[in-house]
């Protein structure tokens, strides 16, 4: 029995370790990076221009926080998907639950960061339209070609893309109400898949089945659009240090 018990707690900590500790890294360089470019744009085109040209950031921001409400079953009191505010506030989503549902708890770790998730896997879809098929096949060295040719960017779409890539990662950044949110359940989080294991560690190799399955989530999202924040936030700050250098 009790070795039973320290083995699926053991892979629990590795379903951890492989699972929730790698989105809470992407998560975290994500939004210091979305930082970056939020006040890149804001000093190119101003607070008002920043605002209401990167709406469609602020609308995927919001929903991100509205879907995820709905799957974990919160109250939806008010939604405002684009209201800019005199304090800086350009829209929100109030709801409330009960602090005794520990579902619901869970879920405040999922709505706070939501609009991390919601915006990557927004950037994803966009790329898949948007962006011709042969830039997700083949070997890498010719996707980096075939990005930076001159062809790809004679199209519309592309500059659509662009445009659509910018305003939605200037927006995945998280507000401290949405930290403090996402503080609030991730204890519950972290708890979850040691308590599933030692409950659910005697019908098999379920958890390397999750394992994979949360392996190739994270792939998909570095490919199609955690890479290209990260890079974009890298390459803000290497032009804000060469030119105070200058």
């Amino acid at each position: 029995m009790w070795s039973y018990i320290t083995e699926n707690i053991s892979n629990g900590i590795r379903l951890l370790s492989v699972g929730l500790i790698p989105v809470v890294l992407v998560g975290y360089l994500v939004q210091e990076c979305s930082r970056s470019i939020r006040q890149w744009l804001i000093a190119c085109l101003g607070r008002t221009g920043f605002t209401y040209l990167t709406m469609p950031g602020v609308v995927i921001h919001e929903l991100s926080h509205w879907c995820f409400c709905l799957i974990f079953q919160h109250k939806i009191v008010q939604v405002k998907l684009f209201a800019p505010q005199n304090d800086g506030t350009l829209g929100m989503v109030l709801h409330s639950y009960d602090s005794r549902n520990i579902f619901h708890r869970i879920g405040n770790f999922f709505i706070g960061s939501a609009p991390v998730w919601g915006g990557l896997l927004t950037m994803c879809i966009i790329s898949r339209i948007l962006l011709p098929e042969s830039l997700f096949s083949g070997v890498p060295a010719a996707q980096i070609a075939e990005f930076f040719s001159t062809s790809l960017w004679s199209c519309w779409q592309s500059w659509l893309w662009f445009y659509l890539m910018l305003a939605i990662a200037a927006h995945i950044s998280l507000s401290k109400a949405d930290l403090r949110c996402a503080a609030d359940g991730i204890g519950f989080l972290i708890m979850l898949p040691i308590l599933l294991c030692v409950v659910l560690g005697w019908i098999g190799d379920w958890e390397e089945a999750l394992i994979s399955a949360v392996r190739l989530l994270l792939w998909q999202l570095l490919i199609y659009s955690a890479i290209p924040v990260i890079c974009g936030g890298i390459i803000v700050r290497l032009g804000r240090i060469l030119s105070r250098q200058q």
